[in-house]
């Protein structure tokens, strides 16, 4: 696992330095960089008073040169620029807090593997004033610096550019440019520096389907991809794995597969979706279709909306990785060992679809408890959430005519005698004639609604034998 490690490092670092490159993102023609608060002044001479400061880290347009400038990142020989500000067209001395690449105010943490110097300015000919040992940093942000004679597009640009880090020390604010580097995005508030050749490769990353086998080869699955704060970010899953996260060895090596495969390097964060201890729906099965392999799992537990309640649903289709199994038991079943009427724990997918019922993945099924012979449906008083022994009255609604109001102990309780025993499954299609009759049942201050043709809260029900007595005694009330 060391040398996966290890390899990952060298391919990272040469992606990185070659991406640095192939953008050039050395050059800023006609423009700088300022590092430090740094005065300006309105003649080249520092004699007389600066005519203001300009803060730190900002880019300020070159209109002329003066002095012997010399054509480098960091020149020592002193010379004047002179550049737009808002105080006017003013002059700046040139140093080694004055350079012509572009500073990015990124917020990430980088690991670096040896023993790196510390830096008052990056530059290759600066001192350094320390020395960190191997550990994670957080980057106040960052730089890339290509020496001269690199040209773009050429196989030799890797040995020619440089990652710097402005991070915070013991010794205060200092730059390192470590030689192997691995960059963290995983945090939600981490903000990269997107150059235009890590910009191509994002966007190549984000329309690219090349890397459907490298993720079979990972026994991974894509779970969401986006962009944020400039980083791409990849959530995966493990497949037959669903409670393991990819180890940093893992996670390193899969990023520059993927940067090998697309050609360049970019900012990427991957992190993993796994199930958590607590199941996501805890319902009973009322409908299976083995042909979509799915069930529809019904809690009628939890309900939700006011005036219109219903119980939390979710049409849950089982992958190939699917993990089936009884409660508290490690032997694998299959899709063929669920029943209707069985009580299940599911682990859901990461999203829905908005519809009712929902429509998700389950990743892992837990069988709670059997439906006992004969009772495979859901009882009528579940379905509808209510004592069918206590009703006080009935409002019938027939399909043509008014409203009859029940209010008969002996018809009471003749209706309820009839509905009490009535178990449902779940239909696979909804009722082609909706207007047949139906019935809002008061007990004190609740009430529910019975429809003769059986859709409860959206949810379409098979007709049996004891709802069509009822039907037929409800007709004899006309």
């Amino acid at each position: 696992m060391l040398g996966v490690f290890i390899a990952a490092l060298t391919i990272y670092t040469l992606y990185t330095s070659e991406a640095l490159a192939s953008g050039r993102w050395n050059e800023q023609p006609g423009k700088l960089t300022l590092l430090v608060d740094t005065p300006v002044y309105d003649e080249q001479s520092t004699d007389s008073k600066p005519a203001g400061v300009i803060s730190a880290f900002q880019s300020l347009q070159v209109i002329e040169t003066g002095g012997s400038e010399r054509d480098t990142t960091n020149p020592s020989d002193e010379f004047w620029y002179l550049v737009k500000t808002w105080y006017g067209d003013k002059w700046l001395r040139s140093g080694p807090a004055v350079i012509k690449v572009k500073y990015y105010p990124v917020h990430l943490e980088v690991t670096f593997m040896g023993m790196e110097g510390l830096y008052d300015f990056p530059a290759d000919d600066e001192s350094n004033v320390g020395q960190l040992s191997p550990q994670t940093v957080t980057t106040l942000g960052q730089l890339f610096i290509c020496n001269e004679g690199v040209t773009e597009g050429t196989q030799s640009e890797s040995d020619h550019c440089r990652s710097w880090y402005r991070i915070l020390t013991y010794l205060g604010e200092k730059w390192i440019a470590p030689t192997k580097a691995i960059e963290h995005y995983e945090n939600q508030y981490s903000a990269a520096a997107l150059t235009p050749s890590a910009a191509f490769y994002q966007e190549k990353f984000r329309s690219s389907r090349e890397l459907e086998p490298l993720f079979s080869r990972f026994s991974i699955e894509p779970v969401s991809m986006h962009t944020e704060n400039n980083v791409a970010k990849l959530e995966v899953r493990r497949l037959y794995q669903h409670r393991e996260k990819l180890n940093d060895e893992e996670v390193e090596a899969l990023k520059n597969a993927v940067f090998q495969s697309l050609g360049g390097y970019f900012p990427l964060s991957i992190t993993t979706f796994t199930l958590s201890d607590k199941a996501d729906l805890v319902g009973k099965i009322i409908s299976i279709d083995n042909t979509g392999k799915r069930a529809l799992v019904v809690n009628y537990n939890k309900w939700s909306g006011k005036e219109h309640p219903t119980p939390e649903a979710y049409w849950i289709r089982l992958p190939d990785d699917s993990n089936i199994h009884r409660y508290g038991q490690e032997l694998q079943l299959s899709m063929e060992d669920l029943r209707i009427g069985q009580t299940v724990e599911v682990w859901k997918a990461k999203f829905t679809l908005l519809s009712y019922p929902g429509q998700t993945i389950a990743y892992e099924i837990a069988i709670v408890e059997d439906a006992k012979p004969g009772e495979e449906g859901i009882p009528l008083s579940i379905i509808l959430d209510l004592d069918l022994t206590r009703i006080d009255k009935i409002e019938l609604k027939l399909k043509e005519g008014k409203p009859i109001m029940i209010q008969d102990p002996q018809i009471i309780q003749a209706i309820f005698k009839r509905m009490q025993h009535i178990r449902l499954q779940a239909a696979d299609q909804y009722p082609v004639e909706y207007d047949t009759y139906t019935m809002s049942l008061y007990q004190a201050d609740r009430k529910a609604i019975y429809s003769g043709n059986l859709v409860f809260q959206q949810l379409p029900y098979r007709p049996t034998s004891l709802t069509i007595d009822l039907d037929e005694f409800i007709k004899k009330l006309k």
